[in-house]
């Protein structure tokens, strides 16, 4: 038996070392290419937006603009790219029952940035006026 098959154009098969069983079942199509590009690219972009937001509680000032403006990008990204990469993929007409669960994670962690970021612009005014009393 051989370690590698392909029983149809854009799919392939990797087998246990010496047997028939099947180990590994995926695709070779340009769709499937291309969503793993951005799957790969997109959540190297959100690793390095969290590391950013994980920065932001580890300054020496919380409330400033510049703090705010870190949240507001992370909040906005997650709310507007994976429901952007739902449509397109949406468009392709290939199953999209994953990427809706996705979407309502990414929502969900957008909206815990989003009241964050909104607790944060609160506390700028009360941060500068603190400032200047000092």
């Amino acid at each position: 038996t051989s370690l590698f098959s392909v029983p149809e154009p854009g799919r392939f098969i990797i087998n246990f070392p010496f047997s028939g069983q099947p180990f590994l079942l995926g695709d070779n199509t340009q769709h499937y290419l291309i969503m793993m590009i951005v799957l790969i690219a997109g959540y190297g972009v959100f690793a390095w937006l969290l590391g950013n937001v994980f920065r932001v509680f580890t300054t020496e000032k919380l409330f400033t603009p510049a703090n705010v403006r870190t949240l507001t990008i992370f909040y906005l990204l997650n709310f507007i790219v994976p429901p952007a990469v739902l449509l397109i993929d949406l468009f392709l007409g290939k199953d999209v029952s994953d990427l809706i669960v996705i979407v309502i994670l990414h929502a969900t962690v957008a909206t815990f940035g989003w009241l964050i970021a909104n607790i944060i612009d609160q506390g700028v005014p009360l941060q500068d006026e603190q400032d200047y009393t000092l």
